[in-house]
């Protein structure tokens, strides 16, 4: 008789049934699969001795959110989402070797905290058994024409060095069809984190961000932003707005968590380059994901010390560790109104303006000069976009242990407002 074959597909930051491959192709050899999600214990930690944790209510609404899509669309293909909150490598392993699991299939990761979960499961249940697959970011690793160890350091060299060769794999359509969920495999309850009910906070109408969670809303989005309303035509000169909701693509909380994948962005930018027009603005988004792309890289190459105090540079700086000053930044109490309002809407949507990050970034290192890690570890508690390469590596970068050429960016408040929030009164 037969043995049934079975797989995990663990999602991480892959919350999407379009553009998977892998996924797509599971029903080829598998008879079984069951597909997982994790919230890592980790994420409830409280790093430095501050009094909030690593993961958010709007953080964990918007997250909600997208798992509750992901759930649907894979009912829809018979099968269903287990989530479950712990230990990703021994939640998995255990399940392995419970189930007699033929192969677990999940995705590459840069960051080196999600990068040790992949190594750990590998340990658990051997290098043969786990399947990992690039997903994460837009170009193809393979067609970039250097090793990791030669990157280049600055962005601006990463991208004259990539920009005419790279590739970008196809953007696969949806997913199809699966294998059944398996028989054995009893599902819980989903985690009390994750019921909406307890995590539903009231967020202002005049949100930058007023859009769900989720694959459905994320390509809703991309079709509106991109093909209905055509507002992608001049992204490049209201990209650096800081009110309302069309001033940017607004696709970053939907990339960070995967239910949007990079690749399939590039791909519409292209094809409406193709069909309808291409200018400096279309260009630009898809320079903005080559900034994703190059944090991605950075934090592959630099390991753990992308999260260290003294970033990349392994710079010293005297840095101060002042809560009561910490706490007026991250509360709006700064007495500068471009920060604190930037910083309030941070508090109370769990977005803010790119322009925004930069400016409340730059006082918190350089007027404050407190820890850059306190105020990245701030952004990775609110933003509903937080992604761990992105986040830590603008932090960095703006504080000067990052990325920049130049020692210490300071940014000018008061200027800001000026060129880019007419309505802040200094």
């Amino acid at each position: 008789m037969k043995m049934s074959r079975k797989a995990i597909y663990w999602f991480q930051s892959d919350l999407r049934i379009h553009d998977q491959p892998v996924l797509s192709n599971l029903n080829r050899s598998f008879d079984e699969l069951l597909c997982l999600y994790i919230i890592p214990d980790k994420w409830f930690n409280n790093p430095f001795g501050l009094d909030f944790n690593r993961f958010g209510k709007y953080r964990m609404k918007f997250l909600n959110e997208t798992l509750v899509d992901l759930d649907q669309s894979l009912k829809k293909l018979g099968q269903k989402l287990a989530v479950l909150k712990g230990n990703p490598a021994e939640i998995i392993s255990n399940i392995f070797h419970e189930h007699s699991i033929d192969q677990v299939f999940t995705q590459a990761q840069y960051a080196s905290e999600e990068r040790d979960d992949n190594i750990r499961l590998e340990e658990l249940i051997g290098n043969k058994n786990l399947k990992t697959h690039q997903s994460l970011v837009m170009t193809n690793p393979q067609s970039l024409p250097f090793e990791l160890d030669s990157l280049p350091f600055g962005f601006t060299s990463f991208r004259k060095k990539i920009e005419k060769v790279y590739s970008v794999a196809d953007s696969y359509d949806d997913v199809k069809e699966l294998p059944p969920v398996i028989s054995s495999f009893e599902f819980e309850k989903w985690p009390e984190e994750l019921i909406l009910k307890n995590v539903d906070p009231d967020i202002p109408e005049k949100t930058a961000f007023p859009f769900k969670g989720g694959e459905s809303s994320a390509l809703e989005r991309m079709k509106n932003y991109i093909w209905n309303n055509q507002q992608i035509l001049s992204y490049k000169s209201t990209r650096n707005g800081l009110v309302g909701t069309e001033y940017s693509s607004k696709f970053s909380p939907w990339l960070a968590n995967g239910s949007l994948s990079a690749r399939r962005v590039y791909q519409e930018v292209k094809k409406f380059e193709n069909e309808v027009k291409s200018n400096n603005s279309t260009y630009w988004l898809i320079f903005e994901l080559l900034w994703r792309d190059f944090f991605h890289y950075q934090a592959l190459k630099y390991g753990d010390d992308f999260f260290k105090e003294g970033g990349i540079k392994q710079r010293k700086k005297e840095w101060q560790y002042d809560k009561d000053l910490f706490d007026r930044w991250r509360s709006g109490r700064t007495g500068v109104d471009f920060i604190d309002a930037n910083m309030v809407e941070l508090k109370e949507t769990g977005f803010m303006s790119n322009r925004g990050r930069q400016n409340v970034a730059s006082w918190l290192a350089h007027d404050y000069k407190i820890d850059w890690r306190w105020g990245a570890y701030w952004f990775e508690h609110c933003l509903i976009d937080y992604d761990p390469c992105s986040n830590y590596g603008n932090w960095m970068y703006v504080s000067g242990v990052g990325n920049d050429s130049v020692t210490d960016r300071r940014f000018n408040p008061e200027l800001q407002a000026e060129k880019y929030d007419e309505g802040v009164s200094l």
